[in-house]
């Protein structure tokens, strides 16, 4: 349950057309929130807000980078949480290191900034589990990560750089007093709303689509099957942003994923019996597969915030295929559609 010292609170949400930010809206719309959403939209879509007819809901399609931009935005609010940034599956964030790296650095600093500058209260970031060394996750079967442990830092990725930078960033503004910090270190986040583009999907929408799509009674799979990972549904993701606000400010991140990670190939077995389909599984050995194993140790989360993810694997992951099941459906309507039209 959450207080009502919500109601009326003037609540901006970068990144709230996508997949963790328009679930996170619904929830602070249900709280009675005023919300303003930021999203230049390259990998969010205005459809995934409540309807435009919410009183309370101004979206503004911008580019937070562009000057003075992340300051019209949050003026005058009492939280800022902080979601935009790149983030992909493995492919495009080992294939452009560099530019996700300058641009999320880019990116967080002109929003801190401006909220630095306009005095707004309170700022929310959402980390990620990437930030973690990568040599506390190179071996099978590791302990959990404890959320001091990303230091000394040695990220595997330059998105994972940019994560950790950015709460660092948020730290030093929260340890000279310019305003109150909370963070959320996120673990692998899934569900509807996802990003189902083929070049940049993580992974459950990538397998997900691949499965519904599949012709050649064959899934391929990166690596070796073997790699782990913990994952999270997108509407515990929004949860834990709001009880951050409520719970945890000023007391550094908490992470937040299902306490046992899965295996790749367990994941993709569970896909293909969700599925229905008979379909064999491959695997490529020769494509990367990123670290081998990392799970949370919720005792932070626990302690402070009084939460554990509620959705389970399996079921997240059965909401998610129905989603991304009506979206294929849909894009291959529209496709149809557009080939009568000119024909």
């Amino acid at each position: 349950m959450h207080g009502e010292q919500w109601t009326d609170r003037r609540v901006v949400v970068t990144g709230g057309a996508g997949m963790i930010g328009s679930a996170l809206v619904r929830l602070l719309l249900g709280l009675g929130c005023e919300v303003t959403v930021a999203d230049n939209l390259t990998r969010g879509r205005a459809e995934y807000l409540p309807e435009a007819g919410e009183e309370r809901l101004r979206f503004l399609r911008v580019d937070l980078n562009e000057p003075g931009a992340a300051e019209a935005v949050v003026e005058g609010s009492d939280t800022v949480f902080h979601l935009a940034d790149i983030v992909a599956g493995i492919g495009f964030v080992f294939g452009n290191e560099f530019p996700i790296f300058s641009h999320n650095i880019a990116l967080d600093r002109a929003v801190l900034d401006a909220c630095v500058r306009l005095r707004v209260p309170n700022y929310i970031y959402a980390g990620s589990a990437c930030s973690y060394p990568a040599e506390l996750q190179m071996r099978a079967d590791p302990p959990p990560l404890r959320e001091e442990e990303a230091y000394p830092a040695s990220p595997e990725s330059g998105y994972g750089w940019s994560k950790l930078m950015g709460e660092y960033m948020a730290e030093l503004a929260q340890k000279e007093g310019l305003l109150r910090v909370g963070i959320a270190r996120f673990h692998n986040v899934f569900g509807p709303r996802c990003d189902t583009d083929p070049r940049t999907a993580q992974v459950i929408p990538s397998l997900i689509r691949k499965v519904i799509e599949n012709d050649s009674g064959r899934l391929e799979v990166w690596g070796s099957g073997r790699q782990r990972r913990a994952f999270l549904f997108v509407d515990d993701a929004a949860e834990t942003l709001i009880r951050v606000r409520e719970r945890t400010m000023d007391q550094g991140p908490v992470q937040m994923g299902l306490e046992r990670s899965t295996g790749i190939g367990e994941l993709a077995e569970t896909i293909v019996d969700i599925s229905g389909r008979p379909i064999e599984i491959v695997f490529d050995t020769s494509r990367p597969e990123g670290d081998f194993d990392r799970r949370p140790d919720l005792a932070k989360a626990k302690r402070l915030l009084g939460f554990t993810p509620r959705v389970s694997l399996r079921d997240g992951l059965e909401r998610t295929f129905r989603w991304v099941q009506s979206e294929c459906e849909q894009g291959a309507a529209s496709g149809r559609a557009e080939k009568g039209a000119a024909a």
